[in-house]
Parts: structure tokens; sequence; C-alpha cells
């Protein structure tokens, strides 16, 4: 059998620290991340998100140095049967990446991003909570390299694992009308602080590291579960509508 545990690393795919959003919010109208053809109505769906703004948008900080990839070569995927659900299960793939100028790569090694239930901040804005899940003893990896690009490397200079943590903060999520697509889209914005992780090899030592900071702006859509995929609106409705 198959155990999950959660860890929290670099996303994922927007939002605010913890103590940024305001406790009182956190008891206020629940939302649905809704999916469908027509607003007010739902369907089964899958989603993509596309990362935007580049690289002084979008980055994880570990000990002062920073680590990029391009805006088009970092994606998230995930699916739903109705196009009506609490949480939002989601798939990263981080290509074309940098370390300190050096080339890199960020593996997600089999772990999901678990966006929970939404919370109404005002009209149209919701925050919500990040975990990632992983396979018992698995964890994202950040390997950064010596020599070559973006897109092949070579001589591994070192590791960076991130480590098992909960909750690191609130993203923000923000419905959009006329998205990339023709159709309503979802905004997310990350910026989550106090990030646990090791480093291995000529990254230190493995002393445990709790001062990673991860900064994104991701648009997410929807479309059909189809060879020819038809866009779909993609939005947070208030639970109980």
């Amino acid at each position: 059998m198959t155990y999950k545990t959660k860890i929290a690393g670099p996303l994922i795919l927007a939002g605010l620290i913890a103590a940024v959003v305001p406790l009182s919010a956190q008891a206020g109208v629940k939302g649905i991340f809704t999916a469908g053809l027509t607003a007010g109505g739902h369907t089964e769906s899958i989603f993509d998100g596309q990362q935007y703004g580049g690289e002084e948008n979008n980055y994880i900080e570990l000990e002062g140095q920073k680590g990029t990839c391009e805006d088009e070569k970092v994606t998230f995927t995930g699916s739903s049967a109705t196009g009506t659900d609490k949480t939002l299960t989601v798939t990263a793939d981080y290509k074309d990446c940098k370390v300190g100028g050096m080339p890199a790569t960020i593996n997600m090694n089999g772990c999901d991003y678990l966006i929970t239930q939404p919370t109404k901040l005002d009209v149209g804005e919701f925050t919500s909570k990040v975990d990632l899940e992983c396979d018992e003893s698995e964890s994202m990896v950040i390997q950064v390299f010596l020599m070559g690009g973006v897109t092949s490397h070579s001589f591994k200079l070192c590791e960076i694992t991130i480590g098992p943590a909960e909750e690191l903060g609130h993203i923000i999520l923000l419905n959009e009308e006329n998205g990339p697509n023709g159709k309503d889209d979802i905004t997310v914005k990350i910026e989550l602080e106090k990030i646990n992780y090791e480093r291995h090899g000529a990254c230190g030592t493995t002393t445990v590291k709790s001062d990673g900071k991860y900064v994104s702006s991701v648009t997410m859509t929807a479309s059909s579960n189809a060879k020819e995929p038809e866009p779909h609106d993609f939005w947070i409705s208030e639970e109980g509508e």
C-alpha cells in the first residue's frame, strides 16, 4: 500500500504568507472550484496552468541564491470528474531552470500540489492553503550543474531537497473574465516563506534550513477531456450557490 506524506516546497503553482491574511477572513464563505461550458453549469474538465511574469516575478530563493525557470516551460495540470471540487490536485512540471546562474533541474519526484478549499476574501477573490503531497520517503529535488545550459547540462555540483513541512501560507485566487482561451479563468498568486530544505554536496551541509522563499504567478484554464479539447469556463463559485 502506498501512503502519502505532506511536504512544502516550490510549486507550485501563487499566494500570500499566512500572517498577511486576516484570521477573520478564514471564517468567511467557502468556495468551490467550478468548470463548465457555460457560467452556472459544470462538467468533467481538465486544467492547465501557465507561469507568467518573467524571472523577477517567479523564483525560488534558498539562502540568498535564486532559482528560476523559463515562463513557457513551467506548466501545471489537473482534472475534475464533475467540474465541482472543494480541493484541487495539481501536478507541476519545471523545465529550462537555473540556480545562481548555473543550469539546474527541478524534479517533482511524483509529488503533487493540493490546493485546499478556498475561503472568500472579497468579490471574485479567495484564499487557500497549499500542501505538497508525495509518496512516503519522497521529496522534491533540485539538482545544480557546473556546466551546460538550461536544456543540457553535465557534472552535477550539488543537490537540494525540499523537506517535510505543512501549510507555509495562503495563496490568493482571483476569478478573471475572458482569459487566454476566451473563457473565464483563475489567476493564482503565491508568495511563500520559511520553506524547509536540505543541501547536499557542494551546495553545503545537510543541516535543515528554513529560509526558503517561493514567488510565482500562474494562470489556470480549463477544457474538456477530449482529443480536441473545447475551452471551458473555470472559476471559484460560492458554496451553496
